[in-house]
């Protein structure tokens, strides 16, 4: 792995610098522009990790490293085999409209915790500790584990869209690898049904709701090396499948854990949708909308992973700025904010 730490004159915070080396460390771009040329040219195959340390609220430094990371990315003969951006920025972290700008512009994660930071570095340092064949990543051909990989392409490349890929144990090519290194391969797997929990969460001390930034949902709009020009799929409520034996109000709480990393409670139902079969589907589909509240003041997740690339607090007045994978988010933040009905979590109950 090859290390940059762009930062201005500040000081960086003390636990960035504990993981990271002091020769890593650029404060002008002349020097950033340099140590990433020996990264591209000198060491070929390698990951590269870029964090840059924006303590100001308009992160002018990120702008113009990211354009240098394009150009040379362009004209270098030889690529790396993955590079990772990361913005260490208080300000952006907390905008959801300001995340959309910096991952439009390449960067890979976003957070204002060096803790986030020093996380991110050890997962790609195990990389090269996985277990199960050798697997080649369909973005950046970076050869890895098999149990690498379902955490190397969500961190390098989860907002590009799925690409097909070869699995070693199938020996197949799937059509969307990094969905299948995980619903097909995980340790973790689990039987769903056509049940589901979708969650409106709203934090009481500003008002403000909860989206999550959802991995590989972006469409490449044109490719060059290393950064992507990329149009947005969108942000989305937290929820998803239903496990087997799991209540409904208890997928709510897990999948807003997973994709968002807030801890909720659960106050009630919203409501309840049902859609029959149909010539064109076999099985009829259940989805129960919660309303609920943050247990904790602990921030969203930041660190990318196959559930989401991280999540946001909201406001209404914010929801036409960013880039939506539907209109449920604007309907039912209205509703909540308007004060529409919230019925009691008793209203579902269980057959005798």
């Amino acid at each position: 792995m090859f290390l940059i730490l762009l930062h201005s004159e500040e000081t960086v915070p003390a636990l960035v610098t504990d993981v990271i080396p002091s020769e890593a460390s650029c404060t002008s771009l002349t020097r950033f522009a340099s140590r990433l040329n020996d990264s591209l040219v000198a060491s070929p195959g390698e990951s590269v990790v870029v964090v840059i340390f924006e303590p100001g609220p308009t992160p002018s430094l990120a702008t113009s490293a990211l354009n240098i990371l394009h150009d040379m990315s362009v004209s270098c003969p030889k690529p790396p085999r993955g590079v990772l951006v990361v913005l260490l920025s208080a300000s952006a972290s907390a905008d959801a409209v300001e995340r959309t700008k910096w991952q439009r512009l390449g960067v890979n994660m976003i957070t204002d915790s060096p803790e986030a930071v020093k996380t991110a570095l050890d997962l790609v340092r195990a990389e090269r500790g996985g277990s199960g064949p050798t697997t080649e990543c369909p973005h950046c051909l970076t050869k890895l584990p098999f149990s690498s990989m379902a955490v190397h392409i969500p961190l390098f490349h989860c907002q590009q869209k799925n690409k097909p890929g070869f699995c070693p144990l199938c020996k197949r090519t799937s059509p969307r690898f990094a969905v299948h290194l995980v619903e097909e391969h995980s340790l973790e797997q689990s039987v769903r049904q056509p049940v589901f929990a979708l969650v409106i969460v709203r934090r009481p001390s500003d008002g403000k709701f909860l989206l999550v930034d959802e991995c590989c949902s972006w469409v490449p709009n044109h490719m060059i090396s290393l950064i992507v020009n990329l149009i947005p799929k969108g942000w989305w409520l937290p929820g998803g499948g239903v496990n087997i034996g799991e209540s409904l109000s208890d997928a709510a709480i897990r999948e807003t854990q997973e994709e968002a990393g807030v801890n909720i409670v659960v106050k009630g139902v919203i409501q309840v949708q049902h859609s029959p079969a149909s010539s064109t589907r076999e099985y009829s589909r259940w989805r129960a909308i919660f309303y609920a509240e943050p247990s904790d003041s602990l921030p969203p997740k930041c660190i990318p992973d196959f559930e989401s690339a991280g999540a946001c607090w909201v406001s209404v007045d914010q929801l036409p700025l960013l880039p939506l994978r539907g209109g449920e988010p604007v309907k039912w933040f209205n509703y909540v904010a308007d004060g529409g009905a919230i019925y009691p979590l008793a209203l579902l109950g269980k057959e005798n």
